[in-house]
């Protein structure tokens, strides 16, 4: 990465002047460290600053293209992130900082610092080893989220992601799919799921299928029949199928025939 440049150093070094010690007594464990008071401090010496500043152009974040005093800050803030992050997986990129400060033009929350500091630093809490602006990337609505129930969903989709053959780790399944935390009774969304599989699928082993691909809990409802659903969740349920080898491999040959009827490859 190129060094800073000039216009944009004032906002680099106020992020530096107010970035709080690694061993503070207020940061919380494995996931990025951050102290309340630091995000307030950067803010505030962003905007005295900008008071004594006529020209606002001097201010622009030449790296990312950003002009904007709330999204210098911004960017003040996602790069503190990462000053304090403890481990690499759990820094934020440029790319993805130029996105998050985007999603504050359509988003007002993502605009404001000491929110998404704040809300963060729960997700954190709650998932201490997930990347939390990935999360927040996939389904920024994670950063509404009623953090009291979601931290029973976790224990209720952790309990679901057990199948009698393997056990998986809530924490990477949520980091991919936040969108579960968004469930607001997650045991009945799981049944309606397997519900739903079983009439797409009668063949189908729901609870293994929901247990290996939890993103089926959502994605399922998007179809009205077997042959809307893509082809990787065919697979899912040809994966987890209690039939013999012999008549899944009919049925997906038949499948595979029908595809190619309707592309026009073969003779009907």
């Amino acid at each position: 990465m190129s060094p800073p440049s000039a216009r944009r150093r004032d906002v680099v070094s106020l992020t530096s002047r107010s970035r709080p010690p690694r061993g503070s007594s207020r940061s919380f464990a494995k996931g990025p460290h951050f102290v309340t008071r630091q995000h307030r401090s950067v803010t505030r010496a962003i905007m005295d600053d900008m008071s004594d500043t006529k020209d606002l152009g001097e201010m622009c974040d030449t790296d990312l293209g950003f002009c904007e005093l709330w999204e210098n800050e911004m960017v003040a803030f996602w790069r503190s992130w990462n000053d304090m992050a403890e481990t690499e997986r759990h820094k934020v990129r440029d790319v993805d900082i130029r996105w998050l400060v985007k999603l504050g033009r359509v988003d007002e929350k993502f605009s404001k610092p000491d929110l998404v500091f704040n809300n963060a630093k729960k997700l954190s809490t709650l998932l201490p080893d997930a990347n939390v602006p990935n999360m927040l990337q996939r389904e920024p609505n994670v950063l509404n989220i009623n953090f009291v129930r979601a931290s029973q969903s976790i224990l209720e989709l952790q309990s679901v992601l057990c199948s009698s053959d393997r056990c998986q780790d809530v924490t990477p399944v949520i980091e991919r799919h936040p969108r579960l935390l968004l469930c607001e009774d997650v045991v009945a969304e799981v049944d309606s799921a397997k519900a739903r599989l079983q009439e797409l699928a009668p063949s189908c082993d729901a609870s293994k299928a929901i247990s290996e691909y939890p993103e089926l809990i959502y994605r399922i409802h998007n179809y009205g029949e077997y042959s809307e659903l893509p082809i990787s969740i065919q697979n899912i349920i040809l994966e987890t199928s209690n039939e013999e080898v012999d008549e899944i491999l009919e049925s997906y040959n038949s499948r595979w025939d029908d595809w190619e009827r309707e592309r026009g490859d073969v003779p009907s």
